[in-house]
C-alpha cells in the first residue's frame, strides 16, 4: 500500500489506551491524514477534539472525534455515509473497540449475560462495522482486528475431547462465516443453560470472543483473496498493557502502537489473514489444535 498522506483511517474504541495511541501513530505516519477515532460513550466537544490535535501535534487538523456503538447497524450505517459523502473511500480500518468482564461462573444466568454481552461486542459487532463498512473499502484497503493473548487458540480448553474437536474446527482453513457464526450461537446458548466447559468452552467469554475474532479474520481474507481486491486483514495482539487483564510481561503503549500502525501499513507481500504478535510475527494457528492451554480456568489469571 503507497504511502499516501490523503489517507482515510477509522479507529474503533480510540478515545483512551491502545486505540488513541494508534490513531497518534497512524497520524505521524501519514501526515495530513484524515483519522477517525470512534467513542461509544465519551461526550464529543470541541475541546475533546481540539485537546485530541493538540496532543497529536503536527498535522492533526483533519483528525476527530465521531460516536459509535458497534452493536447499532444504524450508527454504523451513518458512519458510513458520513465517510462516502466526505471522501468516497476508507483506506485503514482498526477494529479496536471491544468489552472485558472478569468471568462470572457463580451461575448460568450471570455467565450467560456476559457471554452475549461480550460476544455480542468483540465478535457480532466487530462483524457489524466490517458489513457495514465494505462498500467504501479502498481497493487495497488494510483492516486490523485487535486479539489478546487470550485469544490463543490453545485457550479453548474445557473437557479435552470436545475441546479438540472446537479447535480442529476453529483451526480448519475451510471453516466457513456461517460455521463460525453457528460456533457462537451454540456457545451463547450453552454459557446460559450451563455445561459451557463439558461442551469444551473456556470459564473466559473474552477468550472466546478473540479467538473467534482472529478466525474470522482467516476467512475474511479468504473473501478478499476471492474477490481480488487487494484488501488485507490481519489480527494483532498489541502486546500492551491491560487495565482488567493481568498477563506476564508488557511491551509500553509507545510500542504496542506502533506495532497496530505498522499493521494497517503491511506492504502488499507482507502477512495476511493472519494473526500476529506485536514484532509482526505470525502465530502458527494449527500447532494449537493438539496443544491445548495448560491454564485449566483462565479465569483465574485474570485480575
Amino acid at each position: 500500500m503507497a504511502l499516501l498522506f490523503d489517507k482515510v483511517a477509522l479507529i474503533t474504541g480510540a478515545s483512551r489506551g491502545v486505540g488513541y495511541a494508534a490513531a497518534k501513530k497512524l497520524c505521524e505516519k501519514f501526515p495530513g491524514a484524515t483519522i477517525y477515532l470512534t467513542t461509544k460513550n465519551m461526550e464529543i466537544t470541541p475541546a475533546t477534539n481540539q485537546n485530541m490535535r493538540e496532543d497529536f501535534a503536527g498535522s492533526a487538523e483533519h483528525c476527530e472525534y465521531l460516536h459509535l456503538d458497534v452493536t447499532n447497524t444504524d450508527n454504523i450505517a451513518e458512519i458510513q455515509e458520513l465517510i462516502k459523502t466526505r471522501h468516497e473511500t476508507l483506506d485503514i480500518l482498526i477494529n479496536n473497540a471491544g468489552t472485558f468482564l472478569k468471568p462470572d461462573t457463580s451461575s448460568p444466568e450471570v455467565y450467560g449475560q456476559q457471554a452475549t454481552a461480550i460476544i455480542g461486542t468483540n465478535y457480532w459487532g466487530l462483524k457489524n462495522v466490517m458489513n457495514g463498512l465494505h462498500d467504501i473499502f479502498t481497493p487495497g484497503a488494510r483492516v486490523v482486528n485487535m486479539s489478546s493473548h487470550l485469544g490463543h487458540l490453545s485457550m479453548i480448553n474445557g473437557e479435552a475431547k470436545h475441546s479438540l474437536h472446537l479447535r480442529e474446527m476453529l483451526a480448519d482453513t475451510d471453516l466457513s462465516e456461517k460455521g463460525l457464526d453457528n460456533l457462537m450461537k451454540q456457545y451463547e446458548t450453552v454459557a446460559g443453560q450451563g455445561g459451557w466447559t463439558a461442551a469444551g468452552w473456556p470459564n473466559c467469554a473474552y477468550t472466546v470472543s478473540k479467538v473467534a475474532v482472529n478466525a474470522y479474520t482467516r476467512i475474511l481474507q479468504r473473501r478478499y483473496d476471492k474477490e481480488g481486491n487487494g484488501i488485507i486483514v490481519n489480527s494483532i495482539h498489541a502486546g500492551t498493557k491491560h487495565s482488567k487483564i493481568h498477563q506476564a510481561s508488557n511491551i509500553s503503549m509507545e510500542d504496542g502502537a506502533y506495532a497496530v500502525a505498522n499493521c494497517a501499513c503491511v506492504p502488499d507481500k507482507g502477512p495476511k489473514g493472519s494473526i500476529l504478535w506485536h514484532n509482526l510475527s505470525p502465530i502458527v494457528w494449527e500447532e494449537a489444535v493438539h496443544r491445548p492451554s495448560l491454564v485449566n480456568n483462565a479465569a483465574t489469571e485474570l485480575n
